[in-house]
Formats: C-alpha cells, sequence, structure tokens
C-alpha cells in the first residue's frame, strides 16, 4: 500500500503538535511552580513583618545603630514582599486552544489545513510562556534574595542589641554573603535573557501578523490570569 503525497506532512505535524504540547505543558508546570513560590513568600515575608513590627514596638529605645539595621531589613522584607505580590499577578500564560479556535474546527477545508493552523498557534503559544517565564523568573530570584538580605540585616540587628558594637568585618561578611548569593542565584543571567528577548516579536509573545505566513493564520490561545494582568489587546500596545 502505497503513501499519499501528504501522509509526511501529516505525520510532521502530528509529531511537531504533539511535542509542542509536552513543551507547552513543561512551561505551565514552572510557571505554576513560579507561582507557588511566590505565595509562599508572600505569606512568609507577611508574617515576618508582622513580628518584627511587633518585636520593634516592644523593644522600645534602641541604639541608632541597631536601628539602621533594623531599617535596612524591615526595608528589604518590605520590598520582598511588593515583589512577591507582583510576581503572583503577573503570570498570565497560555494553557491551550481558545473557545473560538475549537469552533474554527468546523469550518476547516481540510483536516490538514487545520492542523498546520494548531501547529502554527502552538508555536506562538510557546513564545508567549516562554516570554512569561523570561519576565516572572527574575522578580522571583530578586525576591527570594531581598528575603536573604532582610534577615541578615535583621539577625545583625539583633546582634548588636545584644552584644553592643560589631566589628567592622560582621557587616562585611553579610555584605559579600548577599553578593555571593545574587551571583549564585544566577539572577544575572535572567536579566540578560530578558534584554535578548526576540525582537521581532512582541516581547509577550503574542501572536504577529509575520506569524501568518504559508502555514496559515495561527489559531488563538486561551490565557489564563492570575489577577492583575492586562488583557492581550493591551499588552500589545
Amino acid at each position: 500500500m502505497s503513501s499519499g503525497p501528504g501522509d509526511g506532512s501529516t505525520a510532521a505535524l502530528t509529531l511537531a503538535r504533539r511535542e509542542a504540547r509536552a513543551t507547552l505543558d513543561a512551561q505551565l508546570a514552572a510557571l505554576r511552580e513560579i507561582e507557588r513560590k511566590a505565595a509562599q513568600l508572600l505569606q512568609f515575608t507577611t508574617a515576618l513583618l508582622g513580628v518584627v513590627v511587633s518585636a520593634l514596638a516592644l523593644a522600645g529605645d534602641v541604639t541608632a545603630a541597631s536601628n539602621a539595621y533594623a531599617a535596612v531589613g524591615v526595608a528589604a522584607v518590605a520590598a520582598a514582599t511588593l515583589l512577591a505580590g507582583i510576581t503572583y499577578t503577573a503570570s498570565t500564560r497560555v494553557v491551550g486552544i481558545d473557545g473560538a479556535a475549537v469552533e474554527a474546527a468546523t469550518d476547516a477545508e481540510s483536516g490538514e489545513a487545520y492542523r498546520r493552523r494548531v501547529v502554527a498557534g502552538y508555536a506562538e503559544w510557546i513564545r508567549f510562556n516562554e516570554a512569561a517565564n523570561r519576565r516572572v523568573a527574575p522578580l522571583v530570584t530578586t525576591t527570594v534574595l531581598a528575603v536573604v538580605a532582610g534577615a541578615l540585616a535583621l539577625g545583625l540587628a539583633v546582634l548588636r542589641a545584644v552584644t553592643g558594637p560589631l566589628p567592622a568585618a560582621v557587616p562585611a561578611v553579610a555584605f559579600l554573603g548577599v553578593a555571593g548569593a545574587v551571583y549564585a542565584s544566577g539572577l544575572l543571567g535572567q536579566l540578560r535573557r530578558l534584554r535578548r528577548a526576540d525582537p521581532v516579536r512582541p516581547p509577550t509573545g503574542l501572536p504577529t501578523a509575520a506569524a501568518a505566513d504559508d502555514r496559515g493564520e495561527p489559531l488563538g490561545g486561551q490565557q489564563c490570569f492570575v489577577g492583575g494582568e492586562r488583557d492581550g489587546d493591551d499588552a500589545e500596545r
């Protein structure tokens, strides 16, 4: 039994769709993990701020040096709380085909033409989720680093209040520790990846007219909003 001329193309489209679905699922899992971490950090930093404020109120009059360490620590934890909230609400992603694209199957001229549009759609959805990951990964990393810096500063404040003046080497070592954590976290690489965003396509990864080449117009993807995000039309502006 001989194969038709379109069999190879159909097999390639089927394989591409299967691999694209696996990629999309992996992207969604990564974004869900970032969202989970952001929620946990938000809860932790909020609770920590409450404890610190209560402790400062009970401590009463403390030295100016201790206050300086405490101020840095509270500022870092407050910044971490803000960043965690932003991260949690900035993880919009495309989860798959949308309702209009499903209905488009009834108007498709052929099964292969529709498969081409599905594959083209997957390419755009993967780019969208890649852009989302590129945005939120540095946010959650910075949040963790801010928590680390805040905890160290608060620890120095307690140490200063208990033992008296600290040797200059102690805050210096703490600073070097934070700098080392920044380097080891990969934050600099994440920021470079953000700067190297594809200049041809929108930074949000939304479909463009340029994507509708010989593959046909990409099918629309269903976006999943956590909250606080603009919709697709606003994001293109």
